[in-house]
């Protein structure tokens, strides 16, 4: 009997056990169950969100590429303007202003002081031009707009953004990167040159040479986009021909030093990360 009664106490103890135990993985089981049900709610809300950022960003892609599409319109209007003002406007006009100059200079008489009435007269429509190109030339990312001639501030050169991103991209395109880097080479090497016989005629204040060496040079800057200087010194050829802005201009010797410099030196770095060409890397 006595066997027997350690038996049932036996069972009696391992039942009790296997109940306790089973009423602890029960809880265990709701508990994990309540987990996963909140697990699966914040999965779904989570679902949610992605599929609502997924619809609004393809809705501001939809919208960024049409923006996209204007800017490039807008852009391609603005390069026309340019190359109307440019080539159908500037260009007629600087020739009128340069056959007044030596109309004034080789007339007598009446003859000369309308040829320089006439002259000064054309000299607020050059610089509205001037003012236009420099408001579009430049692009605004990368690029700064060129100073005035006509202020006397100094022009901080260090920190100015000179080149024309999208013509030197252009330019680059059309003559490929060999022909363009010949290019940049050649002007590089005579751009430093002509500024400074242009700051020595400005010393000696021979307008009429510094007049057209600033449109020389403006010219062969803007084929290799140097589009800040070249607007600088179209304003400063404009400020030439007005006789009481011309001490103004030959204050400005210093700066276009600088700001040539500057300029070299940034399409220098330019054509080393963009003109994949042995000869463009020396």
């Amino acid at each position: 009997m006595l066997w027997a009664a350690s038996l049932l106490a036996a069972l009696l103890v391992t039942l009790t056990i296997g109940v306790l135990l089973w009423l602890r993985l029960r809880q265990q089981v709701r508990s994990i169950a309540g987990r996963l049900a909140k697990l699966q709610s914040e999965r779904d809300r989570l679902d949610g969100q992605l599929r609502h950022y997924g619809r609004e960003i393809k809705e501001r892609d939809k919208k960024l590429s049409e923006a996209t599409r204007r800017v490039s319109e807008l852009r391609q209007s603005k390069d026309d303007l340019q190359a109307v003002i440019g080539h159908q406007l500037r260009r007629p006009l600087e020739n009128l202003r340069e056959t007044l100059q030596r109309l004034t200079i080789s007339a007598q008489g009446d003859s000369a002081t309308l040829a320089e009435r006439a002259r000064s007269q054309l000299q607020p429509i050059v610089r509205s031009l001037d003012q236009i190109q420099r408001l579009g030339r430049v692009q605004t990312v990368a690029v700064a707009s060129a100073p005035q001639a006509a202020t006397t501030e100094t022009i901080d050169v260090e920190s100015l953004r000179v080149l024309n991103l999208q013509a030197l991209e252009r330019k680059r395109a059309t003559l490929g990167h060999q022909p363009f880097a010949d290019l940049i080479n050649r002007h590089s090497a005579g751009l430093p040159k002509k500024i400074t016989e242009l700051t020595s005629a400005l010393t000696g204040r021979h307008w009429l040479d510094a007049e057209k060496l600033a449109l020389v040079i403006a010219a062969n800057s803007e084929e290799i986009g140097l589009d800040a200087i070249a607007g600088h010194l179209r304003n400063l050829a404009a400020q030439l021909g007005i006789d009481s802005e011309r001490e103004r201009c030959r204050q400005q010797r210093t700066e276009l030093l600088n700001l040539m410099r500057v300029s070299i030196q940034q399409l220098q770095e330019w054509k080393s990360s963009n003109l994949h060409t042995e000869w463009a890397l020396r």
